[in-house]
């Protein structure tokens, strides 16, 4: 009996410790899940381009992370303007939030366009990051 007992605490020791681990993401964005921190962002102002470093006060959001689902994250919360789908790579991700997203209380200020057009490109540790408005940020991983 004692066998028993000790042989059930185990498993539950062991099956506790696993709920709490983040499932393997999706093999299309396996690649970009992770932190990450902004190198530069370009954007067009009248015709010419502008080439913004990263590592500038006033640039918002400079570091940011992207769960196991999509979900894109800065400092703990989700978008104020959530996207719902990006390409990574020219594959099509449809975003499905498994676990809650924290809401920043800022967001009841923000007034939101919404972006249908992501594109992502990644290799290795390098991302660039292409919005709808014409904003690309240029990002490397954080390890």
């Amino acid at each position: 009996m004692r066998q028993l007992l000790l042989c059930f605490l185990f498993f539950v020791l062991f099956t506790a410790c696993n709920r709490n681990k983040d499932p393997e993401p999706a093999k299309e964005i396996a690649g970009i899940v992770g932190k990450w921190k902004m190198l530069e962002m370009q954007y067009m102002r009248g015709d010419s381009i502008i080439i913004q470093p990263g590592d500038m006060e006033d640039v918002p959001n400079n570091e940011f992370s992207i769960r196991f689902d999509g979900v894109m994250l800065s400092e703990g919360y989700g978008s104020c303007c959530p996207i719902t789908e990006f390409k990574v790579n020219g594959v099509l991700f449809e975003i499905k939030p498994v676990r809650q997203v924290p809401v920043n209380p800022n967001c009841a200020y923000v007034d939101c366009m919404m972006c249908p057009d992501v594109a992502i490109t990644q290799v290795g540790d390098q991302m660039t990051i292409a919005w709808c408005n014409g904003i690309t940020g240029k990002y490397v991983r954080v390890r």
